[in-house]
């Protein structure tokens, strides 16, 4: 009986002295392979791994090992004896899986870092879990299925351009507990709305009225926006990096006067735009990046755009770097300073797809035996002029651009794209 003991304790000592020798040879920074899948150890105590990607330098994956079709992430794994807790998707985890087309993250997770799903251009659904905190910079960049997006009260961290040349995004909202970012109407913004972050590129909508909250558009915010027209308020201060890269159906924008900072390529490859209105009084007073305006037609390329700018400072314009380039092209806005006070009055002008439309109320109409309409280009030329008794709405064909609109009750300056 005590040979039967001392052999016990013997083969129980030896399994100790095994799953010891296992654990003392897990170190940290280690890459392991369970499932299938790859896995970086980052802590022993507590034991937790990140998911990582099979190599360290691009390519990284061996194309006949990338994960495809849809893909659950376990929320704990166990390996040489030790059970981790998956808490983290690192930099590069699954990037260019392009046959990956869903994944479940656990409620574990609370990092999906860098570049962790760029490329995977099936993926076309995911959830991130409300564990997670911090969506690393351009997480998902070019995810060209992703039509939705839905952010967690819990993140409170997102990276420089996370969803940009997601071609087919629509739609991203955000959950109102959230305390560092909001959504509204889709468009994904911090919390005070001080800061657009990214408007989805396959929104239906073809023109946009930036909200006067905004002081910040943030890096590649409008990246391939299907827009033809975007109003920016004059509460922006900074136009980041590619703001509007690849906006190719973009032909109207204006530029306001509060707008300190345009940076690196900020309108690059807008191909279409026909005019561009800057209120901006002295071009001296901004700060541009390079290739501000890089591959917009103009000074003498076929369908130049136009460069509008304030009464007095055509000069100034023609001798600023980058702003130049648009001569002989570069017109005096004589309208410069006008306060539009229509609405104030009953009467609301709206620019739209080549025409220009009045909506008078009834209580103004009541007191309007006969209305005058007169449109202005901002050369100061009348290029339209009407007459009408008490109507409630007119429609005005017109070409593209920047237009004053004159009533007997006030003037309103509208874009037409």
């Amino acid at each position: 009986m005590k040979r039967k003991t001392t052999i016990l304790l013997l083969i129980i000592l030896v399994l100790l002295m095994v799953s010891v020798t296992a654990s003392a040879q897990a170190v940290v920074g280690e890459k392991i392979k369970v499932d299938n899948l790859y896995y970086c150890i980052t802590s022993l105590t507590p034991a937790t791994v990140e998911v990582a990607p099979q190599n360290d330098v691009a390519p990284y994956w061996n194309e006949a090992d990338k994960p495809t079709g849809d893909l659950v992430i376990p929320a704990t794994l166990t390996h040489d004896g030790m059970e981790y807790t998956v808490n983290s998707i690192g930099g590069n985890a699954f990037r260019a899986c392009e046959s990956l087309t869903a994944v479940t993250i656990p409620n574990s997770v609370e990092t999906i870092g860098s570049q962790a799903f760029r490329d995977c251009k099936g993926l076309t659904a995911f959830s991130i879990p409300n564990s997670v905190e911090t969506i690393g910079m351009r997480a998902f960049f070019s995810c060209k299925q992703l039509t939705t997006v839905s952010i967690p009260a819990s993140v409170t961290t997102i990276g420089e351009t996370p969803f940009s040349w997601c071609t087919n995004l629509t739609t991203i909202t955000v959950d109102k507990a959230n305390t560092a970012y909001c959504s509204q109407d889709g468009i994904l913004f911090n919390k005070d709305m001080t800061t657009i972050v990214r408007y989805p590129p396959a929104k239906a909508d073809t023109a946009y009225t930036i909200p006067a909250s905004v002081i910040t558009i943030r890096n590649s915010a409008f990246n391939e926006a299907k827009l033809t027209a975007v109003t920016i308020p004059n509460s922006v201060e900074t136009i980041e990096e590619y703001a509007f890269n690849a906006c190719r159906a973009l032909t109207v924008i204006n530029i306001p006067n509060s707008v300190e900072t345009i940076e690196l390529g900020a309108f690059n490859n807008c191909q279409k735009l026909t005019a561009i209105n800057s209120q901006i009084v002295d071009p001296a007073t901004v700060t541009l990046g390079n290739n501000v305006f890089r591959r917009i037609p103009k000074g003498t390329d076929d369908n130049a755009c136009t460069l509008y700018v304030p009464d007095g400072s055509k000069l100034d314009y023609q001798e600023a770097a980058q702003w130049k380039d648009f001569a002989p092209n570069i017109k005096e806005d004589t309208f410069t300073g006008l306060e539009n006070n229509l609405t104030e009055q009953g009467v609301t002008v709206r620019g739209g797809k080549g025409e220009i439309y009045i909506y008078i109320s009834v209580g103004a109409s009541r007191n309007l035996s006969e209305l005058s309409v007169d449109v202005y280009n901002l050369s100061g030329a009348l290029v339209y002029s009407v007459e009408t008794s008490r109507t409630l709405f007119l429609q005005i064909p017109i070409d593209t651009g920047v237009y004053v609109v004159h009533t007997s009750n006030g003037t309103e300056k509208v874009i037409v794209w």
